[in-house]
């Protein structure tokens, strides 16, 4: 295994003094240390390592850009420029094609673009570059229909009246009492493609609709309750119909109510009932017989205790 100092490792020629003894967002203090860092420029450069004064380096997978540790999955964010293309000598295809359907160009001349990388500006404090600018301020919200790159306000930070990004509890008083937004509208075109392809208000999709269908078929699905109206448990009045003559006369006596409480069903065998029947004893013990052993128990516990006070009282 190669000593870490003899080591060769991936960096660029760039470092940050501890602050009061402290690094800032995804770095960490080293004292044995490459002697530069990789960038979004230049991700595998190689350079030698050392050991001496502690400085701020960028943790695994981040990598040093405009002066702060980003991941190298936010390079692709920075901006670059197109270089002069230069022509290629032609080179044989002799290897097979990756896709189907895919084709080879017949060219003589192949070009081939560079990237060359334009750093971004160092910005100020409390900035940070970022491709799309809306900053908030002191006292208003802000609502941008486009943006573009450049250096922007940190988080939970706002621009106060001299333009400089501050924090919201630094603004001047009087402020607001909750931070002010900053808000990137949607092109018109993406909001109509947006409820082109949204359902309509009121109307279902077709998975939903499928979806309710299946549940009234489940077995385990319970159909709704329905309330029993008035007219339905209302009894029909009492008609006498009086020999051949087939006269109909009402009945002789009172008349029943207009109104009568459902009557009790005898339960099915298919569940348990609705409220549990009270337990008097063994089978064959009626209330009354249950009543009646407990009224001749009370009354031998009284005997019992009376006996006790008579010959406590013979005693003394």
């Amino acid at each position: 295994m190669m000593s870490p100092l003899k080591r060769r490792v991936r960096a660029s020629h760039t470092f940050r003094s501890p602050v009061n003894g402290r690094c800032g967002l995804d770095e960490e203090l080293r004292f044995c240390r490459p002697t530069c860092e990789p960038t979004c420029s230049d991700l595998s450069p190689v350079c030698s390592a050392t050991c001496g004064k502690a400085v701020c380096m960028c943790r695994r997978g981040s990598v040093r850009q405009a002066g702060m540790c980003v991941p190298q999955t936010a390079c692709r964010f920075f901006d670059f420029d197109f270089a002069e293309s230069k022509p290629m000598k032609k080179k044989h295809f002799t290897g097979k094609v990756p896709v189907a359907g895919a084709r080879i160009a017949a060219t003589d001349t192949a070009k081939m673009v560079k990237h060359k990388a334009r750093p971004p500006p160092n910005c100020g404090q409390g900035q940070q570059f970022t491709r799309c600018v809306c900053d908030a301020t002191c006292h208003r919200d802000k609502v941008c229909t486009s943006c573009t790159s450049g250096c922007g306000c940190f988080l939970h930070h706002v621009r106060n009246d001299s333009g400089v990004c501050v924090p919201f509890k630094d603004c001047p008083l009087p402020r607001p009492k909750t931070m002010p937004t900053s808000t990137v509208m949607f092109p018109h075109a993406t909001l109509m493609r947006l409820t082109k392809n949204s359902p309509a208000h009121g109307e279902k999709s077709a998975k939903q609709r499928t979806h309710t269908k299946a549940d009234a078929r489940m077995p385990g699905a319970r159909p709704k309750a329905r309330a029993v109206s008035i007219d339905a448990r209302a009894p029909h009045s009492a008609v006498v119909k009086h020999g051949k003559s087939g006269k109909k006369t009402q009945p002789k006596g009172p008349s029943p109510p207009g109104f009568m409480p459902p009557t009790a069903k005898h339960h099915k065998a298919g569940g348990p009932p609705a409220s549990r029947p009270t337990n008097f004893g063994p089978p064959g013990v009626t209330p009354f017989l249950l009543f009646r052993a407990k009224r001749i128990r009370r009354k031998e516990r009284a005997l019992r205790r009376l006996k006790r006070r008579l010959r406590a009282h013979r005693a003394a």
